[in-house]
């Protein structure tokens, strides 16, 4: 049966207003009203991609330094480019797509990281294919705005490595504050830190770099929290890995106390595959020392 308009937009919003009520706000920043706003949001960004409502997009929600990590290739899309895909029509292709198990996050008064898994089926499609998004929200002039967002398909343990080859070409990002070279210097630092972290398995250094909020948004499009990070970096041996690389890398600045790290991580295994993942790294500057609060991959695909 072919879904209709006002069928999806109940079923989003009924959704939405069923979670909303069932929780209590009881987080260290932001306020209740803020949550809700942020919550209307969300169901107006999956409404307006049903619509192919670019118009609500550039309105309401987008920033003009927004950038969406893709988690179909793993490519990074800035506004203007975003735009002219998020408008293509698929309303009469779509049996149902909606935002489930939303879960909202204040990393500050002024900054929220918005979760959602996302069950999609197109009218053709057999099965169902499920993702995992992390949207990053900024309070900017006193009105929230969206500067990033990340998606990652939700894979099965039988799935296997998408194929790569080469990685698609640096767009330089837009950084809303310009940043002080001491700041750049000090997460460059960290970046390199963060990335021989997971790549050497060591797992007392990334525990000084990582907020005690922190969230994984990983390519395999599960969440994990920074204790089970920790815990499964301890029992990890990359026996196959034969080198690593960091490429691509862009550091920009959505508030004068938050950055975001995008780069490409390049693994050369020991049998001569490689892989590929494209992270986009949020920071916030807590008591005056950078911490990461949330990490982005999704695997970059040819």
């Amino acid at each position: 049966m072919k879904a209709t308009l006002p069928f999806i937009s109940f079923l989003l919003m009924a959704s939405s207003h069923l979670c909303v009520s069932q929780v209590t706000f009881n987080q260290k920043y932001g306020t209740d009203v803020d949550y809700k706003r942020l919550y209307y949001l969300n169901v107006q960004y999956i409404q307006s991609w049903v619509r192919s409502d670019t118009a609500t997009y550039n309105r309401l929600l987008w920033a003009d330094d927004f950038v969406h990590q893709s988690g179909s290739n793993g490519r990074l899309y800035p506004k203007k480019q975003i735009a002219q895909e998020f408008g293509k029509p698929r309303f009469n292709t779509i049996d149902y797509f909606f935002a489930d198990k939303t879960k909202i996050q204040f990393i500050s008064n002024d900054a929220a990281l918005v979760f959602s898994s996302t069950p999609y089926k197109g009218i053709k499609d057999k099965e169902e294919s499920l993702s995992q998004y992390n949207d990053v929200y900024i309070r900017r002039n006193g009105a929230w705005i969206c500067v990033s967002a990340n998606i990652t398909g939700i894979s099965k343990a039988e799935d296997k490595a998408p194929a790569f080859t080469k990685l698609p070409t640096n767009i330089p990002l837009i950084s809303f504050y310009k940043g002080s070279e001491t700041d750049i210097k000090k997460l460059t630092e960290l970046n390199r830190q963060h990335a021989e972290a997971f790549m050497q398995a060591k797992p007392d250094v990334l525990d000084k770099i990582l907020a005690d909020d922190f969230i994984l948004l990983s390519s395999n499009g599960q969440l994990y929290e920074k204790q089970a990070v920790l815990a499964k970096l301890k029992s990890t041996t990359n026996s196959n890995l034969a080198s690593y690389s960091i490429e691509n890398l862009q550091i920009r600045f959505v508030a004068k106390d938050i950055a975001m790290i995008h780069a490409a991580m390049i693994e050369q295994m020991k049998d001569g595959s490689k892989k590929a993942t494209q992270y986009n790294d949020v920071y916030i500057k807590r008591n005056d020392n950078w911490v990461c609060i949330s990490g982005n991959n999704t695997s970059i695909r040819d």
